[in-house]
């Protein structure tokens, strides 16, 4: 799980950073740093919060059958 969650490869967006706070904007976020910006912006004081990010859903194959979930 913790792969997730910290992988190298997650974009430097504003809506991620710790310093930034949403509100009634939907393309945008208020920050304690650089006032308001847009969600996919970053800027050098950038840090990353965790909570912040919700990761995307693994989507499963639906092909199965009743056989696939007997012990």
């Amino acid at each position: 799980m913790k792969a997730k969650l910290f992988k190298k490869d997650i974009p430097r967006r504003c809506e991620y950073c710790l310093f930034s706070r949403e509100f009634d904007s939907t393309t945008e976020v208020l920050c304690s740093k650089r006032g308001v910006t847009a969600k996919g912006d970053s800027c050098r004081k950038y840090r990353y919060d965790v909570t912040k990010r919700i990761p995307q859903k693994t989507v499963l194959a639906g092909d199965y059958k009743s056989e696939d979930f007997i012990i």
